[in-house]
């Protein structure tokens, strides 16, 4: 029974999910037109002393099914080449990209 109570938490958790994902949430662009929605990171990475950055975008599997290794993926005017594609198991699948 969804009493008034119930109501509003729901919609409060709807609106602060929006409040806490929206501004994460970043368009790609693929060289054949494509849009794909998901979230970009450009995370920090060592390896063997050397510093770097590790820019990877996640995104909703399905969205997805046309990409392969190589194809060009533009993010905020930058552009990336798709070097890695690490499905999740859940549904998502983190794209691993090279600044071009």
């Amino acid at each position: 029974i969804e009493t008034p109570i119930v109501k509003r938490y729901l919609m409060l958790q709807e609106n602060l999910s929006l409040f806490l994902i929206l501004p994460i949430l970043r368009t790609g662009l693929l060289a054949d037109g494509t849009i794909i929605n998901g979230i970009f990171g450009n995370g920090y990475v060592e390896v063997n002393g050397v510093e770097s950055r590790h820019p990877t975008f996640t995104c909703v599997e399905l969205a997805s099914v046309r990409i392969k290794h190589g194809d060009s993926l533009m993010i905020e005017n930058k552009h990336y080449r798709i070097v890695g594609i690490k499905p999740d198991g859940t549904g998502l699948i983190t794209l691993i990209l090279e600044r071009q």
